[in-house]
């Protein structure tokens, strides 16, 4: 039998493909679970496959719809202009909830700030953050089996 092994960091790439969207610390929980004891930083497929299985059966770190999205950027606009400066966002990720590594805040900000205006128009960018729903594996599932039952 030939083992297959992959490197633990590609684990985050494997989950967001999938379509999910866990916290930093859940996904550093799901690496220890599936990290080999044996070869420090990898991860064998026959460990991750199962593990990434229960992860989609139970719906888990499912994205939020695109609404909740901009609902989130607007509480954070206290004056309701539908601007935020990139001052104030770096300082919510670095300083509250998940927070973001300076190359991460970078990342982000260098998508979605207005170079003409140096403020941040959720309005016009926040959709860039939405996962498209046909990668939602979970959803794709019930239409497969609704339409498998269906022709049948």
């Amino acid at each position: 039998m030939v083992n297959c092994f992959t490197i633990c960091r590609n684990v985050d790439i494997i989950v967001g493909a999938l379509g999910r969207v866990p916290r930093k610390a859940e996904l550093r929980q799901f690496k220890k679970q599936v990290e080999d004891p044996e070869v420090k930083g990898t991860v064998r497929i026959e460990v991750l496959l199962p593990a990434l299985k229960e992860i989609l059966m139970k719906d888990m770190w499912r994205p939020c719809p695109k609404e909740e999205l901009l609902e989130a950027f607007e509480f954070f606009d206290s004056k309701g202009t539908g601007r935020l400066s990139p001052k104030y966002m770096r300082k919510l990720l670095t300083e509250h909830g998940d927070k973001f590594s300076e190359e991460e805040v970078e990342s982000f900000l260098s998508v979605v700030v207005n170079p003409f205006r140096d403020k941040i128009e959720y309005g016009k960018c926040y959709e860039k953050f939405v996962i498209p729903e046909d990668v939602d594996i979970f959803d794709n599932r019930r239409k497969i089996i609704s339409e498998i039952k269906r022709d049948t």
